[in-house]
């Protein structure tokens, strides 16, 4: 195969400069810098294309961790699932965890998750024992669910718990006392 330089010189006469022979190079295709440079960001686009398309979609469930716990949880009503990441029970749950977070949506009940198995700490205060363990929480107190894990008995358990009087609520954490 023969180098460009050469062909350059070989069509053009002797007394051509360099120009002449870079346009001879050129004409009828794109310089190759600038055919790599349109592939890449051909390549570039495509890529970003696909990384938005696989990206996972927003969710309602909030993550909650040691962090933002308390101050998350301290208004309203929460239905928190505390889980494990290995936990193959917890994993064939997430995707009604999330189907139940779109459906209480509307009535104001928040669902969250813990990784407790991360977030040592609250598993500990809340005396978490198995996965996934669920419990409602209000005002910092939680009340513990023992229930079905379909999405029908838990939609259900939110709904009657936001709607009896609040002093019927119970609490099963152990107090958080803040070490200095």
């Amino acid at each position: 195969k023969r180098d460009e330089s050469d062909f350059c010189q070989q069509r053009l006469p002797r007394e051509s400069n360099s120009l002449k022979c870079q346009q001879a190079i050129t004409v009828g295709r794109r310089p190759r810098h600038k055919m790599a440079s349109a592939i890449f960001r051909a390549l570039l686009f495509v890529t970003a294309v696909v990384s938005v398309s696989l990206a996972a979609p927003p969710s309602d469930v909030v993550v909650l961790d040691t962090d933002n716990f308390d101050r998350m949880t301290k208004e309203g009503v929460w239905f928190i699932k505390f889980y494990a990441p290995w936990c193959g029970h917890c994993k064939r749950m997430a995707p009604i965890w999330e189907q139940l977070a779109k459906r209480l949506l509307e009535t104001g009940i928040r669902v969250g998750k813990v990784d407790a198995d991360g977030e040592t700490e609250l598993g500990e205060r809340f005396t978490i024992q198995h996965y996934p363990t669920l419990k409602i929480f209000e005002g910092g107190k939680a009340t513990d669910y023992k229930g079905g894990t379909d999405m029908d008995s838990m939609h259900k358990f939110a709904l009657e718990y936001k709607a009896k009087p609040r002093a019927q609520a119970t609490t099963s954490s152990k107090p958080f006392i803040s070490q200095p």
